[in-house]
């Protein structure tokens, strides 16, 4: 397999044929920065499919194992994917949504729930 690198860091990202951004190298760091916590991978799952609307609905889901703590939900997963812009996240509502770069992370999430098989992984 040959790898082909053109201009890694674009300003601007390039559209694939049907009309669509494509992540420059910094943004696709940036999602699989996110992406390597299974807490992370859970938050952004449960925001992709409207299941949660607070971190009261979030630390009630049953998708948590008892590892996961408020304190790491407050000082570290829900800051970095607030920083990233891929949730909204206000600490005194408590109200998590869909942040303004969500849809750089979006079709990632779904390319690994579709392809789990494909890809022997355990997913989230």
């Amino acid at each position: 397999m040959s790898y082909s690198h053109r201009n890694r860091d674009t300003v601007s990202s390039p559209e694939n044929k049907n009309g669509e951004s494509h992540l420059s190298t910094s943004e696709l760091d940036t999602v699989f920065k996110n992406l390597c916590d299974r807490h992370r991978r859970i938050i952004l799952l449960l925001v992709q499919s409207g299941d949660i609307e607070t971190k009261t609905d979030l630390l009630s889901h049953n998708a948590w194992d008892t590892a996961v703590s408020e304190v790491a939900l407050v000082h570290r997963h829900l800051p970095k994917l607030h920083e990233a812009g891929y949730i909204e996240w206000n600490r005194q509502t408590d109200t998590i949504s869909k942040g303004p770069e969500f849809d750089k992370v979006d079709p990632v999430l779904d390319l690994f729930a579709t392809n789990v098989e494909t890809l022997s992984i355990e997913w989230p």
